[in-house]
């Protein structure tokens, strides 16, 4: 076995800068960015890897997805063009679209077979190549040129480092008392202070977290009235998940997904509520539901809120989505009750009950009734109101009261309708004989 791996060079004129390397004595990863991009700005990126193989055969995309060299799909598209494939080489070029925590972009991948080890190179760009230019792209990886040196970086996080730490601390504090507060505007203000050191080291968890600050503050924007904050927060955060892993770096993945999936909600163009689902379901895996109960449940309830919610645009798929607002609701409810968490009960008690009302005859485990009379008893505790807010509070005990007695004329009306059926069923046996009230002009 070769003991010292080699890695592949960038192949095109610089300043390029190594912003990331991964490496141990039979594996490399680097990655490399031209001078003063960013994670969310850059057009193109390199990415080398050496690794053993785990294999025997030629190589092909399969075993670049599994070196990392292409990014993870979810719900997205992916199209592979083999331009050449022998036994000790590959090249192809890849387009990636459609994906809701990827940005559409074209990938260029050579990679080759020296001895035991699988040395790649993927050159990826946003936005997608048109083909011509994408196999113009792999030419020039195709001259790339391999080295045995060790790579000349530093590893810097900026928030930690002595040389920049009391500088930045202030405006890291002043974002984070910002999202607590829901103040997008002064979350912006301390962004736009640290802005200058994401260069530093831009593909550190510093800087990435920064970014998804960013797509958080323009997500809540939207809220506030600014029209285009849901997508500038969607393309910020779809660009910085495009150099996050979900098995790297959980947290920030997780963050990232959680705000992405708000924006998807919030924006609701079309294909948006489905990906927002995906958004939200990537970062409920991530997290820890025995240390985070009420987070985890809070995203199962948006999950539930969002399937019941198309379950009542498309018709032709309602049961099937009311079933799985419903599975996602329960699960809220057990996360919510592990947390002892009266407002996330009462919220995902009325949505399940909404959602069963709707399912109507096809629920055969549940009844809404009951389970409004359930949501009832939990805006009843003496901590509910505290909880949820007195306008939140008023709004959902209203709707609870309305949905009960609309419940009470349903069941008062199939009895009468009900006793009407029977007494039609006796005339029409003989059994009981119709008799007209008489009034004073019988007489």
């Amino acid at each position: 076995m070769n003991s010292v791996p080699s890695y592949f060079l960038p192949p095109f004129d610089g300043p390029w800068r190594i912003v990331q390397v991964d490496e141990t004595p039979l594996h490399i990863r680097i990655e490399w960015l031209q001078e003063d991009s960013l994670a969310t700005d850059w057009e193109i990126s390199l990415l080398s890897v050496t690794q053993v193989r785990t294999r025997q055969g030629p190589p092909d995309p399969d075993e670049a997805l599994a070196a990392g060299l292409l990014p993870g799909l979810t719900n997205g598209a992916a199209i592979a063009q083999i331009h050449e494939e022998t036994a000790q080489q590959a090249m192809f070029v890849c387009t990636w679209s459609g994906d809701f925590a990827k940005s559409d972009q074209t990938l260029a991948v050579r990679l080759c077979v020296d001895g035991d080890f699988l040395v790649g190179i993927a050159c990826r760009m946003r936005p997608q190549m048109e083909s011509g230019a994408a196999a113009a792209l792999l030419e020039r990886l195709r001259a790339a040129q391999r080295s045995y040196d060790a790579p000349e970086w530093e590893r810097l996080d900026p928030a930690r480092d002595e040389r920049f730490q009391p500088q930045l601390e202030p405006y890291l504090r002043m974002l984070d008392e910002a999202m607590e507060h829901d103040d997008y505007l002064q979350a912006q203000d301390a962004i736009e202070a640290v802005h200058p050191a994401l260069a530093l080291a831009p593909m550190s968890a510093f800087a990435l977290g920064i970014h998804i600050a960013e797509g958080w503050a323009q997500m809540r924007s939207a809220f506030a009235g600014v029209a285009a904050g849901c997508t500038r927060a969607i393309d910020v955060l779809r660009k910085t998940l495009d150099n996050i892993e979900p098995g790297a770096q959980p947290q920030l993945y997780r963050a990232a997904c959680t705000w992405l999936a708000e924006a998807y909600a919030k924006r609701d163009q079309p294909g948006d509520l489905l990906h927002a689902i995906e958004a939200y379901r990537s970062a409920s895996r991530l997290d820890v539901a025995r240390l985070h109960p009420a987070r985890v449940a809070r995203l199962h309830l948006r999950m539930g809120v969002i399937h019941h919610h198309l379950a009542r645009e498309l018709s032709a798929q309602q049961s099937e989505r009311l079933a799985l607002a419903i599975h996602e609701l329960e699960r809220a409810e057990a996360f919510y009750g592990a947390a002892d968490d009266v407002a996330g009960l009462a919220e995902a008690a009325i949505a399940k009950a909404d959602a069963v009302r709707l399912l109507g005859r096809e629920s055969r485990t549940h009844n809404a009734d009951e389970l409004y009379g359930i949501a009832w008893n939990i805006l009843l505790e003496p901590s509910a109101r505290d909880a949820l807010g007195g306008e939140r509070y008023d709004t959902m005990l209203e709707h609870v009261r309305t949905s009960m007695r609309a419940g009470d004329a349903r069941q008062l009306n199939a009895r009468v309708s009900s006793r009407d059926a029977r007494l039609a069923e006796l005339e029409r046996n003989g059994l009981v004989r119709h008799q007209r009230t008489r009034n004073s002009e019988d007489r």
